[in-house]
This record gives C-alpha cells, structure tokens and sequence, in this order.
C-alpha cells in the first residue's frame, strides 16, 4: 500500500484526536464552573447520608421505604453530591459506533454522567483521591467505563451492586454497596452504629441504627425542610436536592408526617441547576423502571 492511500486514516485518526481534545477542555471548563458557582456545604453527612437518616428509623433500623427504592436514592444522592461539588455533571452526550461501511454512526445519550478526568501533578485522578469511599466509588465505576451512560442506567446498576464482602463470614456488612458505604460515612460522623440482629426465622443480619436517636433532629432535614418551608424561607441546593429526589420517587410524605404544610416539592427543582434537574429527572426514570414501589 502506497503512503498517499495511510493520509486519509492518518488525517481521521488526528482530527478525532484533536475534537477529543477540544472536548475535554470544554468539560475542564464544565468541572470549573460546577465547583465555583454550585459548590454548597453538604453539613456533617452530605445529601446522602441525610436521605439514610431520613429513610431509616433511628431506633429499629428498619427502612422507611423498600429497599430498591431506598438503594436508587441513595446512588442518585451519592451523584448529586459529586455534581454540587463540581467533580461530575449530568448532560446529554452523543456516542460513535461503528458501521460495516467503515464509517461511524452517533447517537445521542440523554442525561449521561461525565467524571472530572484531570489529574494531579503525579499523573493520578484527583476525583479518585477524594476522601469519601461513597464517593470514590461511584467515581471508579463510571469511569471503568468507556461509553457514557445515563443516569438513569447507572441508578439501576450501582443500587444492585452488592456489597464486596457480603459472602465474608464476619457478618458485619450490609447487603449493598450503597448503604454500606453511606452507613460507614455516619458511623465515622459518631452518628450511627451497627447492630446485628436475628429476625423470626433467617440468619443474623446487620441493620444500622442512630447512636443520637432524635437528638439530632434540629440538624435533620425531615425536620429542618418542613420547619424551612413552613416558615417560607427559601431551601439551599443540597435541601432542594433532598426534597426534589423524595417527592419525583414517592417519598415526600416523610417530609410532611410531622407538619401541616402542603407545598409540592416538585415546584423548587427549577431553582437547581440544569444538570441537577436531570439528575433527579433520572431518578424518577430509574424508579419507575424497577417499579419500586413505596411504602
């Protein structure tokens, strides 16, 4: 084969090289803007260790909503938190697959998950040094994988992956990665406690119970949104993450047990950013998917 015929491929190869480039540092660009204008304070347990408080009774252990439900929370929290911290963003992308025709066909993937690639100055992710295990999880599972995905797909995935211990005979891990996780991240914050426990009839198991009961409720968000809303003072993002993610999944009346107020939670999503609004967008289409049904 003579050199003229390699030009064309050569001058592909280097054009997909450059507009991928281009691409990366228009989502540097992206990760900047997330971390200086939506960066919040997530509290002592950020939105998701406030969604496993709320959705878990801090006497029995027992969960407020079905497991699945709980679980597809939780990642999507666990991917909220990333977001207002400006290490991801959740927006449509277009995919590349191949054809017989040697050509390439796009596609577009609604609401994909795209991690903060950059690196530190010896060459290793900075998303992956992170000190949240929550966090640094989600992030490697994104990441090992090479087409983006939807948000909505990863929902669905990382609430079933079980945790990696679970065949351990130890039996002091909980079922799924998610709660186990998010359970470490409280019982770090002093706030929660393993408990293992023996039901009627099966094998010991762990359930996670507050150390505190509800002597933390001031700090709650179960009380503090309702006290909030009713008050009519306005929520911060990480607040109208937490109620926009109970109510598009069916679990707003634990924002409302303890209150008279009947404001839809629904209508303080627009004040979050577009990527968030997809997120929890998601979120709902994730739900309805494994139709996990509340309690």
């Amino acid at each position: 084969m003579t050199d003229y015929q390699h030009q064309p491929h050569q001058q592909t190869s280097r054009e997909a090289m450059a507009a991928e480039r281009r691409e990366l540092d228009r989502l540097a660009v992206v990760f900047e803007s997330l971390r200086r204008e939506q960066r919040r304070d997530l509290g002592r347990w950020g939105v998701a260790g406030e969604l496993l408080r709320i959705l878990t009774d801090p006497f029995t252990g027992r969960h407020q909503a079905r497991s699945e439900t709980l679980r597809m929370v939780l990642v999507a929290a666990v991917l909220a938190e990333l977001m207002i911290e400006g290490w991801a963003t959740c927006q449509d992308d277009t995919v590349s697959t191949p054809v017989p025709a040697g050509s390439r066909r796009d596609r577009t993937v609604p609401g994909a998950i795209l991690i903060d690639r950059r690196t530190d100055l010896d060459g290793g992710l900075s998303v992956l040094r992170l000190p949240d295990q929550a966090h640094v999880w989600v992030a490697q599972r994104v990441l090992a994988f090479r087409q983006p995905r939807s948000a909505r797909d990863w929902i669905i995935q990382l609430s079933g992956e079980q945790t990696e211990a679970h065949h351990q005979t130890t039996g002091l891990w909980l079922d799924h990665q998610v709660e186990e996780l998010l359970t470490r991240r409280l019982i770090d914050a002093g706030v929660a406690r393993r408990e293992v426990y023996r039901p009627l009839l099966g094998a010991e198991r762990v359930r996670m119970v507050a150390v505190d009961g509800y002597a933390g409720a001031a700090l709650n968000a179960e009380v503090r949104i309702p006290r909030l809303l009713s008050q009519h003072k306005p929520l911060d993002g990480p607040d109208v993450v937490i109620a926009g993610l109970m109510q598009r999944v069916g679990l707003s009346g634990r924002l409302r047990r303890s209150t008279t107020y009947r404001h839809d939670l629904g209508r303080y999503l627009p004040q979050l950013p577009a990527p968030l609004q997809q997120l929890i967008d998601h979120a709902h289409a994730a739900f309805a998917y494994g139709a996990a049904t509340p309690l």
